[in-house]
């Protein structure tokens, strides 16, 4: 993949089994625009890295089940200490109260280990963009253990401006593309996140990925 003119993407590998940990190393490093910064294979050792050297990292690749701790717990107090980390669970669990815990902590995506490569690697782009990724697998198992009534209370457009939000488009662009202003497309938003009972654009893509309401 071409990584154009965006500056690398710095992840942190939070990983226990060494072979594994040293393979998504190589893998990662092989791809234009990815620098691995720093490996871990503890809970401790994460924080530790983190407290450290917090603003060198952008992506941190996390797995759930680590010998001190759980990745969640981990995931909680990163984004909470450093809001500018991102935190990408990579795990082999798709187990939907694993999953639904991770969305309620806002984790900017959950992928499995037997990703492609090519959704790992597109799967770290949209989250250095802030957007929102789900493994195909895992967006299905939350469609299916998650009521979609929420979509019969939005309307045609909020359900356009939800897919708009996930396609990573700020809100002066949405508004070009509904040919609406700017100020309109705020309006429309405010209802929606009112709708949604969430906070700002991510927590409604979030919400909306969770429930399968997004393609």
């Amino acid at each position: 993949m071409e990584s154009g003119s965006e500056s690398p993407i710095r992840v942190l590998i939070v990983e226990d089994q060494t072979l594994l940990r040293e393979a998504l190393r190589r893998l990662l490093e092989s791809e234009n625009g990815v620098q691995v910064v720093g490996e871990a294979g503890t809970v401790a050792e994460a924080l530790k890295l983190a407290a450290d050297r917090a603003r060198e990292f952008d992506v941190v690749l996390m797995d759930i089940r680590l010998p001190d701790g759980s990745g969640l717990d981990a995931a909680e107090a990163l984004t909470q200490r450093y809001p500018g980390i991102r935190v990408l669970i990579l795990t082999s669990y798709d187990d939907l109260a694993l999953i639904e815990r991770a969305m309620a902590l806002h984790v900017a995506g959950y992928a499995l280990k037997n990703s492609t490569y090519e959704e790992l690697i597109g799967g770290l782009r949209m989250v250095r963009r802030g957007q929102t990724y789900l493994h195909p697998a895992i967006a299905h198992r939350l469609a299916e253990g998650v009521g979609s009534h929420l979509a019969n209370t939005l309307t045609p457009t909020e359900l356009r401006l939800l897919q708009l939000m996930a396609d990573g488009l700020s809100y002066g662009e949405i508004a070009k593309k509904l040919y609406v202003s700017e100020k309109t497309v705020r309006r429309y938003a405010t209802v929606l996140y009112s709708k949604m009972n969430v906070a700002d654009k991510a927590q409604a893509v979030a919400e909306a990925l969770r429930r399968g309401l997004l393609a």
